[in-house]
């Protein structure tokens, strides 16, 4: 009963952000969307995983979005959204020198080609797609839960060219087909963008999981709608939301059917599936709500996961991966869910409860400050838009809220800020090097 009481204060939610932000991008209307998805998943297996929401997890989830929510609807108030007209010579392609994007391509093949060599090399040889997915999952196995490393530290580093090279890309890209798309002209000369958005998505197979392909599009989608709103002043039109829902749903198929590709077992029909995979953050963070919580005397120690195995990797402390309460869980009708939390979980095992309301906080006022700093500062030019692209790129921390916790134990570490490095990088290159 909880669940479905839970279904509708979060549409309500969602319906009253609508009203507010008149935007479905804005963050206290996607974080809502995060959990109304999730609880419905949740709703779809309820009798298959014998499952009911109990109270004390519906008030800290309740909590836990209201400490979000309020905070974003006053700065939306605050900042009084308007879409301002650009003076359309800002509006503009953006075009680099082709020799310097040749190059780049040429430096993200052959780091491209590296990587594969030491993947290939681990999974070893095989003769057909059955054997492939086998050793997909013994490398996922053993790369993701035995900390198995089978690619060196200083090839997996520059793998990030390619990932921040590929977000830099289908930024341009969709630049560039709506600015021809506004003034009716035809685009040209695409294959250069192309090349490193088709490098980058068999790199992201090879970890065994398509975790960051799904990043990958939610990055793309929130980059479209935002220059969307930049170039046509306006808010996506219902039949470009209609689309963009196919295409979701489109995106969700090849998900469900491309899990042997990754080493995955399960034999779960597509729909159930699907909904088991964004839907167990709830199941398995109730179960976490009625265990006995699992202390360590490490600040932070799975909310600040990213920074504390950065100081563990310097032998500032000592970090211990394991947490006993990440465990793979078992619904009460034997059913595997899995390991995932949804956001509020690591939160609430380093601080508690208080660790929500806090954390929630600076979280809403973090992306609401950057999302608004965009819509009503950032003026257009025929360059690339940093702030666009880090705000793109960390968006799927509120789009998958209800799945897991990542802006404070993956954002906030070594890796991320690796990749922010070399977008700038990237830019710095495209801009400045000239090549005869």
């Amino acid at each position: 009963m909880l669940l479905y009481l839970m279904c509708v204060i979060i549409l309500l939610f969602l319906i009253f952000s609508l009203i507010i932000t008149k935007d479905i991008f804005s963050p206290p209307s996607i974080i809502c969307e995060s959990y109304l998805i999730a609880i419905l998943c949740t709703i779809y297996n309820v009798k298959l995983w014998d499952f009911e929401l109990h109270l004390n997890t519906f008030f800290i989830m309740l909590l836990g979005l209201l400490s979000f929510i309020i905070p974003s609807f006053l700065m939306v108030k605050q900042k009084s959204i308007k879409n301002t007209n650009i003076d359309k010579n800002t509006i503009s392609l953006i075009k680099y020198p082709k020799s310097t994007m040749m190059l780049l391509n040429v430096i993200a093949f052959i780091i491209f080609v590296i990587y594969m060599f030491y993947f290939f090399k681990a999974i070893g040889s095989f003769s057909n797609f059955t054997e492939f997915s086998q050793k997909m999952e013994i490398y996922r196995e053993n790369t993701q839960f035995l900390g198995v490393e089978y690619i060196p530290t200083l090839v997996n580093f520059f793998s990030k060219f390619c990932r921040a090279f590929a977000y830099i890309n289908i930024y341009i890209l969709i630049n560039n087909i709506l600015y021809c798309k506004f003034y009716k002209i035809k685009i040209n000369n695409i294959f250069n963008n192309l090349f490193s958005i088709i490098l980058y998505i068999p790199l992201t197979l090879t970890s065994g999981a398509r975790f960051d392909l799904i990043i990958f599009f939610i990055s793309s989608l929130i980059m479209f709608a935002i220059l969307y709103k930049k170039i046509y002043c306006k808010n996506l039109n219902i039949k470009k939301v209609i689309k963009i829902t196919l295409l979701i749903f489109v995106i969700l198929l090849f998900f469900s059917q491309s899990r042997t590709l990754v080493g995955r077992t399960s034999k779960s029909d597509t729909m159930t599936y699907i909904t088991n995979y964004f839907g167990g953050g709830i199941a398995c963070f109730d179960m976490y709500m009625q265990d006995t919580k699992v202390k360590t005397d490490i600040l932070g120690q799975e909310l600040f996961f990213g920074i504390n195995k950065f100081l563990g990797q310097l032998n500032i402390i000592s970090v211990n991966n394991e947490s006993d309460s990440m465990k793979f869980r078992i619904s009460n009708s034997g059913v595997l869910i899995g390991n995932i939390y949804t956001g509020f979980r690591k939160m609430h095992h380093d601080f508690g409860v208080a660790g929500i309301l806090f954390f929630q906080i600076i979280l809403a006022l973090i992306f609401n400050k950057l999302y608004y700093s965009i819509l009503n500062k950032e003026i257009l030019k025929s360059d690339l838009s940093l702030k666009i692209l880090i705000y793109s790129s960390i968006i799927y921390c509120l789009v998958l809220h209800s799945f897991s916790e990542f802006f404070y134990s993956s954002v906030l570490s070594f890796n991320y800020l690796a990749i922010f490095i070399m977008m700038i990088f990237i830019k710095f290159v495209l801009k400045k090097v000239r090549i005869r």
